[in-house]
């Protein structure tokens, strides 16, 4: 009984209410987009560190410690939201803005390179071929193409 009660104590308030709070899309994308400004605030704070410390691998840990647990969650969270970024600047009509979304985008880009986490880097280039696959409507010749890499793999 303990147990459900400590584990509803986190699920009430940050999964039920927001609901309650969060009424429309508007909402949201302005959630989103505090996020990545306040992401953003932390991205450079960090990279600032990981530099005057030499931007090694060695450092990558130690420098995210103040703000997140390690550098591989710091990673994840970048990457999450690299394609936020990415669906607003291409939703968006104000060229000022689409500089500045750019400029994060490539900004977060650097970021997960430095985190020196091979996951979230490899990551970033299959959501770019997930992209096209998407856009061009490949989804049927990339599961097809994918099954037969996976059987020929497995007979490998």
């Amino acid at each position: 009984y303990k147990v459900l009660l400590a584990k509803m104590w986190y699920v009430i308030p940050f999964f039920f209410l927001t609901f309650h709070f969060i009424k429309g899309q508007e909402e949201i994308a302005r959630i989103t987009k505090l996020l990545i400004f306040f992401l953003g605030i932390a991205v450079v704070f960090v990279l600032t560190r990981h530099n005057m410390l030499g931007l090694t691998f060695d450092t990558s840990h130690e420098v995210v410690r103040t703000i997140f647990r390690n550098h591989v969650s710091y990673s994840a969270i970048l990457v999450i939201f690299l394609p936020f970024i990415w669906a607003f600047y291409k939703n968006n009509q104000n060229q000022k803005m689409n500089t500045i979304l750019i400029f994060v985008l490539i900004l977060f880009v650097v970021a997960t390179y430095f985190s020196y986490t091979r996951a979230a880097q490899l990551s970033v280039f299959i959501a770019i071929g997930a992209y096209f696959i998407f856009k061009y409507k490949l989804a049927k010749v990339a599961l097809t193409s994918s099954l037969i890499l996976a059987v020929l793999g497995s007979a490998y």
